[in-house]
């Protein structure tokens, strides 16, 4: 991490710090998606849902402009964000096949 030590702007975050600093500590026991951590972390908001929208982003793009984009959805909208959706665990990602991750 290249700011190491130092006061970290949320408001420049890129993404890849976001998963670096609060994803992968989170899930790193369990080695699943943090979408999977969510649903323990907040089991009153009913869990996942089906998506009705799907978001991709650039690792190096500020992660408040990935999620400032959604602020005109609606409560019931379910995003799909690949970093909270897939598994962050480098060695279960070679693990993962198109039949785990894109179930109907």
């Amino acid at each position: 991490n290249p700011q190491y030590g130092e006061v970290v702007d949320f408001d420049t975050m890129p993404t890849w710090l976001v998963v670096d600093l609060f994803v992968k500590p989170q899930t790193r026991e369990r080695r699943v998606p943090f979408v999977d951590v969510l649903v323990d972390l907040f089991p009153n908001l009913g869990g996942p849902r089906r998506a009705s929208h799907f978001a991709s982003h650039s690792w190096s793009s500020f992660f408040v402009n990935l999620i400032t984009a959604f602020d005109d959805l609606n409560a019931e909208d379910a995003i799909w964000i690949c970093c909270f959706a897939l598994t962050q665990d480098e060695e279960r990602l070679e693990l993962v096949d198109n039949d785990e991750v894109f179930a109907e």
